[in-house]
């Protein structure tokens, strides 16, 4: 459910691109629920696989870990939502 919508918050985001309206609040929306949707996701697979899921011969310890990194080298949470904040208080 998370990952359709982090995929159609994507999608809005594109279609107000392409009509050339701003998408700064909309840009940093959509980056912060999908790195945070993409970490929540892999967290509960990791769980699933249990101790298998930290040994390299899974995908889901690359994935995990890519899904971590993303949450802070895509622009740290805090600036997104300090972004989304000042965009409403315009």
């Amino acid at each position: 459910m998370k990952v359709e919508a982090a995929r159609y918050l994507v999608y809005r985001c594109a279609y107000q691109r392409d009509q050339g309206k701003s998408i700064r609040k909309d840009s940093a929306i959509a980056k912060l629920f999908c790195s945070t949707t993409a970490r929540e996701v892999t967290s509960i697979s990791l769980q699933v696989h249990g101790c298998y899921g930290y040994t390299k011969e899974f995908k889901i310890e690359r994935l995990y870990r890519d899904a971590k990194l993303n949450e802070v080298a895509g622009g740290n949470a805090d600036i997104q939502r300090v972004i989304v904040a000042n965009e409403l208080l315009q």
